[in-house]
């Protein structure tokens, strides 16, 4: 059975610069219809701050266009209008209203180089600009922005500033989004280093930056580096701001969705239940924020099998993105998808599909054709068809999804890799196993050189090739190929996770076709007992 995709949030050090209602030199005094624009001015732009801190974009949005307004009164190019401009192009970008925020990004920008090109206020700018472009996976574009910005940052501030970690943070992001993590270490740990130094700084910035560095862990496989890290961030967020502050949510949902990848989900359901709490306290019942924890407890219940609640939990958080940003943002298609899932795994095709189908209209709509969100809800509408026997339809998208991937992504990212896989898979079902081997070997290829040797995903690769192979009567090849994904599986998952059980059965399964029964038994007596789940390409069927 191919993957099926459920968009988890994972939750990111803030990585936009918003621009403050910061005053600009005057060499005489102005007079007073000036001052009281320059007083409706700042008050739009703190109080646009302090709603868009709230997660009340619609709001933001309103307050900031009153500041663009009052800001257009001293001129087209004065600093205040760039300053409106960018923070306006923030709010677009988090609405998902890309182009939008790409053409006001761009003219704050080019309003500070004319007017301040000294000013590091034009690193800001190239950040925010470079967020527009990293939110779409343009990480091209986006990556010699954000470097130009280290570069005024740098120049203007120091080598030391916060604003210099966050950019820093920021271009890590794009490197690891790529699964370039090697280049994005260095990075996190320098600005980490920044944070920990840096004096006038918000008190909960260097546990932010641990948290980046456990997600770059976390994505590596490195689970037991990740761990120590969420900790840590949890420790500092809560003493620098108490332990029910909304910021402690960060750290205790990273630290839960990292247990939850490992299978220790009686672990991280009361961390998930905790930051529901603390976000519904703290926030309010309508917060985008606390959606997006309830969607990841939903990822929990649905791989504990608890579709009612995962059902509840996804419906809810749907409701509230609907509420709160409105019918067309893409948090809703991501809300739909997710929603999707519950319905696939518990074998409710229509709805799935209906679900899915819904998504894709609102992405289509609102994204580019080659938007991640949109290649997700692709890759679960293939999953689905493939599931009811239209394989037709399934490799149709399956291919799309592939060339999309490899065309933003590159040839060897991971994320190609599982298209691999679950193209293979729909050969698979049809008995093409000549066309689907390639394939296949290609994914653990792919997986072993973007992951190393010790990831979940890899011992899931290998357990599919084993299958195949198994299926084709290559029995002893099946067995090397179980047998490492077995290696690894035990090395990257909790001993009680359902993927080590399903591969752990089929490895018992083809040592015992191969009449080393005894070896069979060793390996099942090993077991704990886990909740039934889905085998994926299990070799005995």
């Amino acid at each position: 059975m191919p993957s099926i995709w459920e968009i988890s949030v994972k939750l990111l050090y803030a990585a936009v610069l918003l621009i403050s209602a910061c005053s600009f030199p005057r060499r005489t005094t102005p007079p007073p219809e000036e001052v009281e624009g320059l007083k409706r001015w700042g008050a739009a732009v703190a109080e646009g701050q302090e709603a868009y801190d709230r997660g009340e974009y619609v709001k933001a949005e309103q307050l900031w266009r009153v500041a663009l307004q009052a800001a257009e009164a001293f001129g087209p190019d004065n600093p205040r209008v760039a300053t409106s401009l960018s923070n306006l192009g923030m709010v677009y970008r988090h609405e998902g209203r890309y182009a939008e925020a790409e053409g006001l990004c761009k003219r704050a920008l080019a309003i500070w180089e004319k007017t301040h090109p000294d000013d590091p206020q034009i690193g800001s700018a190239l950040n925010n600009l470079a967020e527009v472009y990293a939110a779409q996976e343009r990480y091209a574009e986006a990556e010699p922005l954000y470097r130009r910005a280290l570069t005024v940052f740098e120049q203007g501030w120091g080598s030391t500033h916060p604003d210099l970690a966050v950019c820093l943070s920021n271009l890590a992001n794009v490197y690891r989004n790529q699964g370039k993590f090697a280049e994005a270490e260095p990075l996190y740990q320098r600005a980490l280093a920044i944070w920990d130094k840096s004096q006038g700084m918000e008190p909960t910035d260097s546990a932010k930056g641990l948290d980046n560095l456990g997600l770059l862990y976390t994505e590596k496989g490195q689970y037991a580096a990740a761990e120590p890290l969420y900790r840590e961030s949890l420790k500092r967020t809560e003493k620098a701001v108490g332990s029910e502050h909304p910021e402690v949510a960060m750290p205790l949902g990273n630290l839960a969705d990292l247990y939850r990848l490992q299978g220790r989900y009686s672990e991280a359901e009361p961390l998930y239940r905790r930051t529901i709490e603390i976000q519904e306290k703290a926030l309010g019942s309508e917060h985008p924020l606390l959606a997006r924890s309830l969607n990841n407890l939903g990822a929990l219940r649905r791989e504990q099998g608890h579709y009612d609640e995962a059902e509840a939990l996804y419906s809810r958080a749907l409701a509230i993105w609907e509420h709160s940003l409105g019918p067309d943002h893409p948090e809703v298609a991501r809300g739909l998808t997710n929603l999707g899932t519950v319905y696939y795994s518990d074998h409710r095709y229509g709805e799935a599909e209906d679900s899915f189908n819904r998504a894709r209209s609102i992405a289509e709509k609102v994204l580019a054709p080659d938007d991640p969100s949109l290649v997700t809800i692709l890759d679960d509408l293939a999953a689905l068809y493939d599931a009811e026997h239209r394989y037709a339809e399934a490799e149709t998208i399956d291919r799309q999804v592939l060339a999309l991937r490899e065309r933003t992504l590159g040839p060897s990212h991971r994320s190609v890799a599982v298209v691999l896989n679950n193209l293979a898979a729909v050969y698979v079902a049809q008995g093409r196993l000549t066309e689907a081997e390639p394939l296949m070997q290609r994914a653990v290829s792919i997986f072993e050189q973007a992951l190393g040797g010790d990831h979940s995903d890899l011992a899931q690769a290998f357990n599919n090739l084993g299958g195949l192979y198994y299926k084709q009567g290559r029995y002893a090849e099946a067995e090397q190929s179980f047998a490492r994904a077995f290696s690894v599986a035990q090395k990257a998952l909790s001993p009680n996770h359902p993927r080590l059980a399903a591969i752990r059965r089929n490895y018992a399964v083809c040592l015992r076709k191969l009449d080393r029964a005894a070896e069979a038994d060793a390996l099942e007596a090993r077991r704990i007992a886990t909740p039934d789940q889905p085998v994926q390409m299990d070799p005995s069927n």
